[in-house]
């Protein structure tokens, strides 16, 4: 078989040469375990369609497998918005039921971030009922930069105040410029009449409310100095009685400008209800299931963000690697976790575990039977397409790939084997869906 064609597994192959990578990973909600699970690669951007199939084929035979799936994070994607509501979703109800089970939606929250940024460079917005700009940020920001003692804002640049199309995809330049720093500084310019605009102030607020919300939203420990950055749990009920009134605050957000083509819904603004709605719909069932607490930073694509930056390192920082480049790195990054992101990725590292590395003190052990019956249920459900490939039954030690057919197949007592040739065509990650679990 030749590799490099448009592949959705077991909806077929086309003609079209492969361009973008979906990719489908597996993380824990509860323990820093992470594993890639499927790719499918298409010649444009997938049709909502066929990805709203994929979706529910991926949940089903991860539920079938074991998997306890909870939530399912996505960017703000056409497709992957227009995907979520062909299954019924909304910001109302953002969740839908598969194979019985109650399975949330959430967009990924420093994505929603960096949305609402590029918005607030074009457009002023109203907040609280008063107006609030991206100039008093400017404004501040250049005063700092001109100040011939001290500065406060060290790591914001021209990057942040005018970024070009490239930096404004950046989610790590967007939230920089919501922080309690950027907040602080117009304070101290208001109070010393170094800014006298009549938004300066509500513009202040607002920073500082974003800047509350994301660590409410990105929170690591069930205790921090910072009292936003606390886990969801009973111990402190400030913290859901804070996002319920984020909420509020957020339904009535709006554009002063009148905008054409959102017409009167803001993307970024729905998106953010949607995810508050859904995380706290989470909190409380977990809470019934007798879970104390919710990490929400275990609810954002970090990890598959990590998991691209770690691609394209590897081969000498290949931006776009064919369709055989990819699925050995794809396969290789299921079976260990070697490589790490640098520190100037998009995204914060997320120190997960592959579930399977067999030089992880924490992988997971699983007895032949229960590998081999893995392999097997993968392999059958994706018409031979999307399979777990270089499976070492006796080590433990498995991955997974996609984008086979007709492939050979070698079996023995202690070793498992799908193979295929061929290369051709660049590939790039498009779209990425990580579903969260409980347990396995």
């Amino acid at each position: 078989m030749v590799e490099g064609f448009e592949d959705l597994g077991h909806r077929g192959r086309t003609n079209k040469l492969a361009t973008q990578a979906m990719v489908f990973m597996v993380r824990g909600l509860y323990n820093n375990w992470k594993l890639p699970l499927a790719y499918f690669l298409s010649g444009s951007s997938m049709s909502s369609l066929i990805l709203k199939d994929l979706i529910t084929d991926v949940i089903e035979k991860c539920t079938e497998l074991g998997f306890n799936i909870v939530v399912l994070v996505c960017d703000q994607g056409s497709n992957n918005y227009s995907a979520l509501k062909h299954l019924g979703c909304c910001k109302e109800k953002p969740f839908v039921e598969i194979k019985g089970k109650t399975i949330f939606t959430i967009f990924d929250v420093p994505h929603i971030f960096k949305n609402l940024r590029n918005n607030f460079l074009k457009y002023n917005f109203k907040f609280n009922g008063q107006e609030v700009s991206f100039s008093d940020i400017k404004l501040a920001y250049n005063i700092d930069k001109s100040s011939c003692t001290s500065r406060a804002l060290l790591k914001l640049t021209d990057n942040h105040m005018k970024p070009n199309p490239f930096q404004k995809m950046n989610c790590k330049l967007a939230l920089q410029v919501c922080s309690n720093s950027v907040a602080a500084v117009l304070k101290t310019c208001i109070a010393t009449g170094q800014i006298k605009s009549k938004t300066a102030t509500a513009t202040a607020d607002f920073v500082r409310e974003l800047n509350n919300l994301f660590d409410c939203l990105n929170s690591k420990t069930l205790y921090s100095c910072n009292i936003y950055s606390c886990a969801l749990n009973e111990e402190k009920p400030y913290l859901l009685n804070y996002l319920i009134k984020t909420k509020e605050w957020w339904t009535q957000l709006e554009l002063i400008q009148p905008i054409k083509v959102y017409g009167k819904v803001v993307p970024c603004f729905d998106a953010m209800i949607w995810s508050i709605n859904a995380i706290i719909m989470i909190y409380t069932q977990q809470q019934k299931l007798g879970f104390k607490y919710l990490l929400t930073s275990r609810l954002n694509q970090d990890v598959i963000e990590n998991t691209f930056s770690v691609f394209r390192q590897r081969g000498g920082f290949n931006r776009n690697p064919t369709a055989r480049t990819f699925r050995t790195l794809f396969r290789f990054q299921a079976k260990h976790n070697i490589m790490k992101a640098t520190n100037s990725s998009d995204c914060e590292n997320d120190f997960d575990y592959n579930l399977f590395d067999p030089n992880s003190q924490n992988a997971l052990s699983t007895s032949y039977t229960d590998t081999e019956t893995l392999v097997e249920t993968f392999s059958d459900s994706f018409g031979r397409r999307s399979k777990l490939i270089d499976v070492n039954i006796m080590d433990n030690n498995y991955d997974i790939g996609t984008g086979w057919s007709n492939p050979t197949v070698e079996s023995n007592m202690d070793f498992f084997r799908f193979s295929a040739s061929g290369d051709c065509g660049g590939v790039d990650e498009e779209k990425v869906i990580i579903l969260c679990c409980v347990e396995f």
